[in-house]
């Protein structure tokens, strides 16, 4: 089994939080009854992004047949897709939970950091290894004439994946997220100067018996405290407990200073091209958010597929209800004999009877509730 979702509760995984605004008590108590909460924490593990961890530990029951239909066609076709075509959807590396952030944070004219702009790249060669896997499992499901797998091919058939808007980041933002030097001329220039001070800086600081190290962003050496008091130079500060002293000797403080302004070149290019990327993928939220989505419902649906799998279940053949007792009021009766007429002509679906209301079709009408006499006594 996948490993359990880091940072969930055992029982529930987060499945109570926000179920008080979308259920009623009732509901609630049925589903606790149910063991509802384990069951969606079993199917999270099974998820392999972390919003489809969450999608699956907070998922609830279809409100209506016709989306408890749709779940099952959904389910049907992912386990087609990896069970008989071996089309095994692979979301290693799509770090949803920060995509969905940098996307939120663009929206907003925020400042897409490196780390982010990595995230929004992975999700995009995420969604388009998924999409060529789709279309790989459709192509021999089209040859075999099987056509179980609409529900995936139609979500992927236009995902956004926007291949030039990946290349750049890719070309611009190194995996650890830092800028890379090839980024921009800008960049190339600052970098190799503020190379070229700090070799100077360390020059002369290898004349002073202590360590080279920085202090407060200046670049100094670190000797060990003495009762005849710091050597010649700006004492920057000092270690735990005052055992060592960091000394900016005077030969470096103008070098210190032109390397300062030349790290403030350096921070600005970066900055230029993180706001050139943030600025491309406002350009994009719309078609990022629904790439998003379509990654993280996708994963979800997986994991139903692969814990039903693990656990050797059947998908259901879904039945309506037949009604039981009478509606109350005289609308609700009128509605039913309507439809009674309409099925006794044969009409069936089609027509008048075809406009019934899903709802009337599939309730379950109770006269009343009794009460069962109390025991006490």
């Amino acid at each position: 089994m996948a490993a359990k979702v880091q940072g969930a509760p055992e029982d529930a995984l987060g499945w109570s939080e926000g179920i008080e605004e979308q259920l009623g008590p009732a509901a609630q108590a049925t589903l606790r009854m149910l063991d509802w909460g384990r069951l969606c924490g079993q199917v999270a593990t099974f998820a392999q992004t972390t919003l489809g961890q969450r999608a699956c530990a907070s998922m609830l029951p279809p409100p209506t047949a016709a989306a408890s239909e749709r779940a099952v066609q959904e389910t049907r076709a992912v386990d087609a897709l990896e069970a008989e075509f071996a089309a095994d959807p692979d979301f290693g590396g799509i770090q949803t939970a920060q995509c969905g952030q940098a996307l939120a944070r663009a929206s907003r004219g925020g400042l897409l950091t490196g780390p982010a702009l990595q995230a929004v790249a992975s999700l995009l060669l995420g969604a388009a290894k998924l999409q060529r896997a789709v279309r790989a499992a459709a192509r021999e499901a089209e040859a075999t004439g099987y056509e179980g797998l609409q529900p995936v091919t139609e979500a992927f058939r236009d995902v956004a994946t926007l291949p030039e808007l990946a290349a750049a980041v890719g070309s611009a933002i190194e995996e650890s997220g830092a800028v890379r030097e090839s980024a921009s001329e800008e960049v190339r220039r600052a970098r190799a100067r503020v190379r070229t001070i700090e070799g100077r800086i360390r020059g002369i600081l290898k004349g002073y018996q202590g360590e080279v190290t920085e202090q407060g962003a200046r670049m100094c050496v670190a000797v060990p405290a003495s009762p005849d008091g710091p050597p010649k130079g700006i004492l920057l500060g000092s270690g735990p407990g005052g055992s060592t002293w960091y000394i900016e000797p005077p030969a470096a403080v103008p070098l210190n200073n032109d390397l300062a302004a030349a790290r403030g070149e350096l921070y600005g290019a970066e900055e230029a091209i993180l706001w050139s990327l943030t600025g491309r993928v406002g350009d994009e939220r719309y078609a990022l958010r629904d790439s998003l989505d379509k990654v993280v419902w996708l994963d979800g649906v997986a994991a139903r597929a692969r814990y039903g799998r693990w656990i050797g279940g059947v998908l259901p053949e879904l039945a309506p209800f037949p009604k039981t007792g009478k509606a109350r009021g005289g609308g609700g009766r009128a509605r039913q004999q309507a439809a009674e007429e309409a099925v006794g002509d044969g009409q069936g679906d089609e027509g008048e009877g075809g406009e019934q209301e899903e709802a009337e079709r599939h309730w379950v009408y109770l006269r009343r509730l009794r009460r069962l006499p109390s025991s006490a006594g």
